[in-house]
């Protein structure tokens, strides 16, 4: 979503999705990137080559607490469709989830 909106709308997202403390999970290359807000911490750890097992991770983490017991993955970046958010649907297809009209709020599943 804020790939999709650009940066300035941060601020926003956050503020609509109720998240006052953001993590940053980002490599070092990210370091000089100004953001509209201040993060509560930075996460850099993490080599691109091992996102998803690092995602698999921080999933279990978040199982393991009564309050997340039914957390899910649901979404990652790829290369395949730049500049674009794509879901597959219930037959298995892909397809672009389109821009919002009207006020922009996150798509919260």
């Amino acid at each position: 979503m804020i790939v999709r909106w650009g940066l300035d709308a941060l601020p926003e997202v956050c503020a609509a999705a109720g998240v006052r403390s953001p993590l940053l999970v980002a490599s070092p290359r990210w370091d000089g990137l100004e953001l509209p807000l201040q993060p509560a911490a930075r996460w850099r750890e993490v080599p691109s080559d091992r996102v998803g097992e690092a995602a698999e991770a921080a999933l279990a983490a978040l199982r393991a607490h009564p309050l997340g017991r039914e957390a899910e993955l649901i979404g990652t970046v790829c290369d395949s469709h730049p500049g674009m958010v794509t879901m597959r649907t219930l037959l298995g297809t892909m397809r672009i989830v389109d821009m919002l009209v009207g006020d922009q709020l996150p798509r919260i599943c």
